[in-house]
């Protein structure tokens, strides 16, 4: 089967969606129920004769997912990007850059304030200025989101390249 990385990711998402209704319906249908009067007479009322045959699909799909997902490492582990790392290295560093992105995103929302405080006997302003340049850090933050967007753009083009499972 040909085949590149998005379809791939698009194959275990739908099969991690099957796996875990399937779950869920063994979770809850994993009881027979039976009514035994006096005399040891059983009346069925409540009876799932498919139960064996889930359990044996949820394994199957869990191999299947597992199976893809091993491709999926091995592909991102062995492509490596203009920046000399591997797509899977690539995606922790985005991770983390995108946390910096956050983090600037928060900081140049702040902006300083002067609040007038009055005591008894005393009033005066409490004044609030940022700690860092607000410029310098939009710089920064333009910056980070050129390099995410690269990284993005690049691992993109990688995901899209077919290959044979």
């Amino acid at each position: 089967m040909i085949t590149n990385l998005s379809n791939l990711m698009a194959d275990v998402s739908r099969l991690e969606r099957q796996f875990s209704r399937l779950i869920k319906r063994l979770d809850y249908y994993n009881m027979n129920e039976k009514a035994i009067d006096l005399n040891h007479k059983e009346m069925v009322l409540v009876e799932y004769p498919n139960f064996e045959k889930d359990l044996a699909q949820a394994a199957e799909l869990q191999n299947e997912i597992s199976r893809l997902r091993g491709i999926i490492y091995e592909k991102n582990n062995s492509y490596i990007l203009s920046t000399g790392k591997s797509i899977q290295a690539s995606i922790a560093d985005l991770t983390s850059k995108r946390t910096l992105l956050s983090l600037y995103d928060d900081l140049l929302e702040k902006s300083p304030s002067k609040e007038r405080v009055t005591e008894v006997n005393n009033s005066y302003y409490l004044s609030k200025e940022l700690a860092f340049n607000k410029d310098n850090l939009q710089e920064k933050r333009e910056l980070l989101e050129n390099e995410i967007s690269q990284m993005e753009f690049e691992i993109s083009k990688f995901n899209s390249e077919t290959f044979e499972v």
